[in-house]
This record gives C-alpha cells, structure tokens and sequence, in this order.
C-alpha cells in the first residue's frame, strides 16, 4: 500500500509539473510574419449550432490574421461530431463569411478528427495549391504541441494563438488534458509510433 501510495503521490505531482510547463507555454510571445495560408484548427460545435468559445476565439484570431494581411487564404479544419449539426469547418466558414471574409478565401478541410488530421490534410491542400508556409491558429495552450506536429509532418508554420478557456476550472480542465497529450505524444514518439 505504501508503495501504491507513493507511486501515486508521485503521477500527482508529475502532472502538476506538467500542467505548469503547459501553463507556461501559453504566456509565450508570438510575432508572426506573412505566409501563404492561415489554418484554423477545429473545437466543438454545439449541438444548436453555435461554435464553442474555444472555436468561436480560434476563428476571431484567424481572421484578424486574415484582416492584418498576414496570409490572403483561410484553411478552416475540422470535420463533424455524432453531436454536430454541422462540420467544424462549416461552422467557422459560415462564421468568417458574416465577418466579410468572401468565400473564395476560406478552404473548408472537413474531415479530420484529430489534431494531427487538422494538420495533415490542410497540409495537402496547401500543397495541391503550391502553397508552403502557414499560420497556425489555435488555442494558447494548444499552440506547441501544434507547432511540434507541424514539425514532424515538415510543414513550415509559426504559431498565433488564441485565447483559452475564461474561468478558472475550464483553464485547468484545459491544462490537465493538454499534458497528457503531451504525455501520449511523447511515449508515441520514444516508441517511434506516428503521434
């Protein structure tokens, strides 16, 4: 029992330590410079079709990116859930469109589940366009495992986070799920898994 207790006292304060490395990273400075496309990652639409806060920021950042001239092309990614009435590419497009983005600078990739999906097909339509460096938008605590994924697919990107979660207990949840998929890429990479 002593030693259950022990291993376990020890996980808990791993993940604290992680969390904290996680938190760290969102207070990161990101100065970004023109690239040939924005891609916007993907976050939960809500069943009465309403984008989440996290996809409602993930999409106001893209398109001040948009709006600043920092790329001329939007790549909304996300395809849609058991409980989404539409894709989450959809849901930003439409989204961007009421803003004044015209449609021809939104590219919808609406059928990806993961992360890593988000990256890897926007990454192929950049490429069918001749197009080879991005701008990743999502959330802050989000944003280096991004940029690690990027890395690993050899797409050329730089990072522009959103804002996370508003309350305390959403940042928390937000930080605790975030370390442990740093936990799972890292254990997939150490055992040359594809993350």
């Amino acid at each position: 029992m002593r030693i259950l207790a022990a291993l376990v006292c020890l996980a808990v304060v791993g993940e604290l330590i992680l969390m904290g490395l996680v938190y760290r990273t969102t207070r990161l400075a990101y100065d970004p410079v023109p690239a040939d496309a924005i891609i916007v990652l993907g976050a939960r639409v809500y069943p009465d079709g309403n984008l989440s806060l996290t996809l409602s920021r993930r999409t106001q950042k893209g398109y001040q990116a948009w709006k600043e001239g920092l790329a001329p092309l939007l790549i909304v990614c996300g395809g849609q859930g058991a409980d989404e009435p539409v894709s989450e590419a959809q849901a930003m497009a439409a989204y961007l469109m009421e803003l004044g983005v015209p449609s021809q600078d939104i590219i919808l990739e609406d059928t990806s589940t993961s992360t890593l999906e988000n990256l890897t097909y926007a990454q192929q339509i950049m490429e069918e366009r001749g197009l080879t460096t991005a701008l990743v938008v999502t959330s802050d605590y989000h944003i280096t495992r991004a940029l690690w994924l990027c890395q690993d697919i050899g797409l050329s990107a730089q990072g522009y986070p959103s804002l996370g979660p508003d309350t305390r207990l959403a940042q928390i949840k937000a930080l605790a799920q975030e370390s442990l998929s740093w936990c799972k890429y890292w254990a997939t990479r150490t055992l040359g898994l594809q993350p």
